[in-house]
């Protein structure tokens, strides 16, 4: 999770054959992006020359909540099986990361029970292909709206917990403070969105100006 990032994040897991039905979620997500503070990751924000493996890691580590687009594409894929879905389950086991899936095919959905624990918004027998335009949209806004209930749920509980309370951004973005801080644990510079992002329970993240180094 962002030290200095407020926001809700939530990855997106999908097969590219399902790119349709991204482009119809991400619209449907892109009030509650611009309006309550939800940053939502898919890997069309992977930009070019950048680790790809590493960028989809980072962001499922920092994630607070997961979609999983499901198909028969979405269960066939290895990339999927083996890279994204064993750290997400480990991350709602450990940390409690919400899993939300949308059925978007019919497909083995109910054979899977690592994701078939998981409450699907829809069920398997009215698969996006299966309902009418003006259904699927009313599936994505059921989608947005149980996001909106964790946008507010995720905030409450920073709140209460103080996680929401992080040091000055003067402290860890001006390029000549951010040389002057001591990491621990596996930090990545994410440059584009300027925050310093941390993983794992022994990360730290301490400035030299602030503790006399």
């Amino acid at each position: 999770m962002s030290v200095i990032d407020d926001r809700v994040s939530v990855f997106v897991s999908y097969s590219h054959k399902d790119e349709e039905w991204l482009e119809r979620l991400s619209i449907h997500l892109s009030v509650l992006e611009r309006e309550y503070k939800l940053d939502k990751w898919d890997d069309t924000r992977i930009t070019a020359g950048n680790k790809w493996r590493d960028d989809i890691r980072v962001a499922i580590d920092r994630c607070d909540i997961a979609i999983l687009i499901i198909s028969a594409d979405f269960l066939a894929s290895d990339f999927i099986h083996h890279n994204e879905i064993p750290p997400l389950l480990k991350a709602s086991e450990e940390e409690g990361t919400v899993i939300i899936p949308i059925i978007a095919s019919p497909c083995l959905f109910s054979r899977k029970p690592e994701l078939s624990q998981f409450q699907a918004i829809n069920p398997p027998s009215r698969s996006l292909i299966s309902m009418t335009k003006s259904e699927q949209e009313e599936t994505f806004v059921k989608v947005a709206e149980r996001l909106f209930e964790l946008i507010r749920d995720v905030q409450s509980a920073r709140e209460n917990s103080g996680e929401d309370n992080p040091m000055p951004m003067e402290d860890f973005l001006d390029a000549k403070t951010s040389t002057k801080l001591v990491k621990i644990g596996d930090w990545i510079h994410d440059l584009e969105q300027r925050e310093l992002i941390g993983s794992g329970p022994g990360s730290y993240l301490l400035s030299r100006r602030s503790f006399g180094g």
